[in-house]
């Protein structure tokens, strides 16, 4: 089980997903070339300013970017969606090739999707609120397993 928030009594499952060190490189190679055409195209000094420029933003899209799912023991809070553990009907794991389905193909409109591209795995979580239209949530997380046990007890 994942180590407790101090100060949560409650908290009974806490997950904080930021980028992978795919994501990093990947994005640092894009700079790099970005900044290479800009540096061959104009000199220094456009450059250094591109440079920076994009070094901010990959830090602003870094700190707004992770994804955290937090499980108490009266409900659910992932990203900016909330739901008490009342209305949670069925909880399914979905490994690599299931999310991929859930995700794509087999995918409903009307669900609500905590979705990370660079997590492949997750678990769909059915509803049984009358008054919400919502008919399942779709959560990126690495530890799905354990986090598919903790809302079904």
């Amino acid at each position: 089980m994942s180590a407790p928030i101090p100060g949560d009594n409650n908290l009974i499952f806490s997950e904080k997903l930021r980028w992978s060190l795919g994501l990093w490189l990947f994005l640092a190679f894009i700079i790099a070339s970005i900044n290479i055409v800009i540096w061959a195209a104009f000199g220094n000094y456009p450059t250094q300013l591109a440079l920076a420029i994009s070094l901010l933003a990959l830090l602003l899209l870094w700190i707004s970017s992770p994804l955290e799912i937090r499980v108490t023991k009266s409900e659910l809070t992932t990203g900016n969606f909330k739901i008490s553990r009342n209305y949670l009907k069925e909880v399914t794991p979905l490994n690599k090739s299931q999310m991929r389905l859930i995700r794509g193909m087999e995918s409903n409109p009307a669900a609500h999707l905590e979705v990370r591209f660079w997590v492949h795995t997750g678990v769909m979580i059915k509803i049984s609120d009358e008054l919400d239209p919502t008919p399942y949530i779709l959560i990126s997380s690495r530890k799905y397993k354990e986090l598919s046990t903790i809302l079904t007890d």
